[in-house]
C-alpha cells in the first residue's frame, strides 16, 4: 500500500507520540527470545564504570610488569591494520565474484550463503596476522591494544548514538572482566583459563549476531567492506580468545576459517540464483463496507505466480481512494474481488454539542476484527481546531502553528483491542464526513489466494455522516 500520502499524524495504541517526554530506550534482543531493555538514563554512567575498569585494569597490569605501554600500542595499532585489509580483501573478492559473473542478480546480493562466507574470512584473516605476530608481544599486551578501540567506540556512541551503545558497552565489560581474570589466574591452569574466557565470550557475542545480520539484510553485500569492517571491530573485542586459540593450535584456526571462506565464496559464486529465491509480492484486498464492492490492488511489475492467479483479466488502473488520505493515493491495476464476510470499524458517538460556532465531538472508535493499524479521515470540508486521543492531545505542528487544519487524518499503530476514544473540535459548516479505515495482515479466507501473512494486508473502510 503506497503510504506517501498519509498524513504526518500518527500514534502509537495509547501511547502518544508526539507528546511524550520519556527518555529514550536502550534495547536488544537475545536471537528473538528476550528483549533486553534500560532508560538511556543509564548510557552515561555504565560508559564511565566501564572506562574507569579500562583504566584500572591498565594501571594495574603496567605496575606489575605485566603490560608494555609498547605492547599495548602494537595491539591497537594491529587491529586498526586488520580492519583495513579484511575490509579491502573482501571488496576484490566481491570485485572477483562480480566480474566472474557478468554482474549478479538481486538474489546474489542477498545471498546469506556469500555472507557467511565473508563472515569467516573476517575471522580467518585477523588471526593469521596475530598468527605472525604472537612472537613479538604478549598476548595482554595485543588483547588491551584491541580493547582500547572498544573503549574509544564505546564512548563515541554514548555520547552521539546512545541507543546503539550496548554495542560496545557489554562485549568490552565482559572481555575487560575476562582479561583481567587471566591476568592475575594461577599460570599453567590452561583449563579454568579457557571457562574463564568461554563464560566472558558469551555475553560480548549474542547480543552481536542478530545486529550483524541486521545490517547484511539492510545493507546486503553492496556495502561488504563496511560490513567486514564492523566485524572485525567487534571481533577485536574477543581477542584474549583468539589469542588463547592461537597460542594453542598455531596455524590451525586461521587454516580451516580461510579454506572454509574460500569454498563458501567459491559456492556462493558459482551457485545459480533465479526465481527459487524470488521474494513473494504483496497482495492487498480492499473492501469499502459502504458500497458492498472488493478489490484486488496489485503493482504488475511486481506481480509474481500467486498475485498473477488472481488476475484473469479486465482488470483496470486506478487509485485506492476510499482507503487514502485526501481520497488519493498512487495508481494500482485493481481487478474485481469476492466480497468477504468481515466486520466494518465502527464508531460510538458519545457526545455531540456546538458552541459559537464550534463543534465538540466525542466517539469511540474501534476495530471489531481487532485489526493493528487504523486510520481516520475527515472528508468534509472543516477547519480541525483540536484533536485529543485518549485525552492526550496530538498535534504535530505544534503551539508555533496555531492554524486550523483544513484536512484530517490520523495513523494509529497497534491500535488496542478495547478501541479509542476520539474527541475533535472543529469549525464547519456542513455536516462532517468521517471515514474509518483499518488495517490486518494476511487476506480473508476467500478461495482462490494462498496467503502471506507477513506481506499481505487486508483494508476495510466505512464512512459515517454527523
Amino acid at each position: 500500500m503506497d503510504r506517501t500520502r498519509w498524513p504526518s499524524r500518527a500514534i502509537f495504541g495509547n501511547l502518544d507520540l508526539v507528546q511524550t517526554k520519556e527518555r529514550n530506550a536502550v534495547y536488544f534482543d537475545l536471537f528473538g527470545n528476550l528483549l533486553v531493555h534500560y532508560s538511556s538514563l543509564w548510557v552515561m554512567p555504565l560508559s564511565f564504570f566501564i572506562s574507569t575498569l579500562f583504566v584500572v585494569l591498565l594501571v594495574l597490569a603496567l605496575g606489575l610488569q605485566k603490560l608494555t605501554l609498547r605492547g599495548v600500542a602494537l595491539g591497537f595499532l594491529l587491529l586498526y591494520v586488520n580492519v583495513l585489509v579484511t575490509s579491502l580483501l573482501s571488496w576484490l573478492l566481491w570485485k572477483a565474484v562480480w566480474l566472474f559473473r557478468g554482474g549478479l542478480p538481486i538474489e546474489a546480493v542477498q545471498s546469506r550463503l556469500l555472507m557467511l562466507g565473508f563472515v569467516v574470512l573476517a575471522l580467518g584473516t585477523p588471526s593469521a596476522v596475530y598468527v605472525l605476530m604472537r612472537n613479538r608481544s604478549s598476548m595482554f599486551d595485543l588483547g588491551v591494544g584491541a580493547l582500547l578501540w572498544g573503549l574509544i567506540l564505546m564512548v563515541v556512541t554514548s555520547i552521539v548514538l546512545s541507543g546503539g551503545s550496548f554495542l560496545f558497552q557489554w562485549p568490552l565489560l565482559f572481555s575487560l572482566i575476562g582479561l583481567g581474570c587471566m591476568m592475575w589466574a594461577p599460570p599453567r591452569k590452561s583449563s579454568l583459563n579457557l571457562l574463564i574466557l568461554g563464560l566472558c565470550a558469551v555475553p560480548a557475542i549474542v547480543p552481536v549476531i542478530p545486529i550483524i545480520y541486521q545490517m547484511f539484510v539492510g545493507l546486503m553485500l553492496n556495502w561488504i567492506p563496511l560490513l567486514i569492517a564492523f566485524i572485525v571491530l567487534l571481533f577485536g573485542l574477543l581477542m584474549p580468545q583468539f589469542r588463547f586459540i592461537i597460542a594453542s593450535a598455531n596455524w590451525v584456526l586461521p587454516g580451516v576459517t580461510v579454506a572454509a571462506a574460500i569454498v563458501l565464496l567459491v559456492v556462493g559464486g558459482l551457485n545459480k540464483y533465479g526465481n527459487t529465491e524470488q521474494q513473494p509480492s504483496s497482495i492487498y484486498y480492499a473492501l469499502n463496507t459502504d458500497t458492498g464492492k472488493a478489490v484486488w490492488p496489485s503493482d504488475p511489475a511486481s506481480r509474481d505466480k500467486r498475485a498473477a492467479a488472481l488476475f484473469t483479466g479486465g482488470e483496470q488502473m486506478g487509485m485506492l481512494a476510499d482507503f487514502a488520505y485526501a481520497r488519493t493515493s498512487r495508481e494500482y491495476s485493481l481487478g474485481s474481488a469476492p466480497v468477504a464476510s468481515l466486520p466494518a470499524p465502527d464508531m460510538l458517538v458519545i457526545e455531540d454539542k456546538s458552541s459559537d460556532g464550534v463543534r465538540a465531538i466525542r466517539m469511540r472508535i474501534s476495530s471489531p476484527r481487532q485489526a493493528g493499524t487504523f486510520f481516520v479521515f475527515l472528508d468534509s470540508k472543516a477547519d480541525v481546531l483540536k484533536t485529543l486521543v485518549n485525552n492526550k492531545l496530538i498535534d504535530d505542528e505544534g503551539a508555533a502553528s496555531p492554524a486550523p487544519k483544513k484536512q484530517q487524518g490520523l495513523r494509529i499503530d497497534g491500535f488496542p483491542q478495547q478501541g479509542l476514544e476520539l474527541r475533535l473540535q472543529v469549525r464547519a459548516s456542513e455536516p462532517l464526513k468521517i471515514r474509518l479505515v483499518d488495517q490486518s495482515y494476511g487476506l480473508p479466507p476467500l478461495a482462490g489466494t494462498a496467503p502471506q501473512p507477513i506481506s499481505d494486508f487486508t483494508f476495510l473502510a466505512k464512512s459515517f455522516s454527523l
